[in-house]
């Protein structure tokens, strides 16, 4: 299989509905396609194995990022906290876990592969490939502030989909239906997203 040329990110809450895989469809397709200055689409994706998705097997806005990927077309790569695949740098992932963890010393181990999940989430299996963009359900969860830690780390810009905030923070909306919240670029704290 060819290697992918981009990487695409997504994760979030466990909470989100798998119906949201056609708002993160959407907002993958948006984010790969060009637009003109109206918003619509100037060619369709033809990605021809050159864009490929990373996320993690959780249920929720794990699963739904694998039935966007699957409704595209394009690869999925699952990270599973119980991996022992021989690519997996476990050592430079539960590091760099440490590192960007506000409480390391109270997790526990199981909690501490699930921190390093998110670090080849967006990563890669060798900690050294960041994904080029990353799209996130639902930022208010302990797991998945940590993994936008790790998007600033890296300094992968990251998109907010979430279909419940959409009359609440519309200001940034665009007029596609998956609702763009924000998109950040590192420019302003995390702390501003919550």
């Amino acid at each position: 299989m060819k290697q992918p040329t981009q990487i695409i990110a997504g994760f979030g809450s466990r909470s989100c509905p798998s119906s949201a895989s056609n708002l993160i469809s959407r907002a993958i397709l948006d984010y790969l396609t060009p637009n003109d200055e109206e918003g619509h689409f100037i060619e369709p994706i033809e990605c021809d194995g050159e864009v490929g998705i990373r996320t993690g097997d959780a249920r929720g806005a794990d699963d739904a990022v694998a039935i966007a990927s699957a409704d595209l077309e394009l690869p999925c790569y699952r990270y599973s906290p119980t991996d022992t695949h021989e690519s997996l740098n476990w050592t430079e992932a539960l590091r760099i876990a440490e590192e960007l963890h506000p409480n390391w010393k109270a997790c526990k181990p199981f909690v501490r592969k699930l921190m390093a999940r998110s670090v080849f989430i967006i990563l890669g299996p060798d900690c050294k490939s960041p994904a080029d963009h990353a799209f996130v359900w639902d930022a208010g969860t302990s797991g998945t502030r940590f993994t936008l830690s790790v998007c600033k780390y890296a300094k992968v810009d990251v998109t907010q989909v979430n279909e419940t905030r959409l009359l609440r923070d519309a200001p940034n909306t665009s007029t596609t239906p998956y609702c763009r919240i924000k998109s950040h670029s590192w420019t302003h704290p995390v702390s501003e997203w919550y």
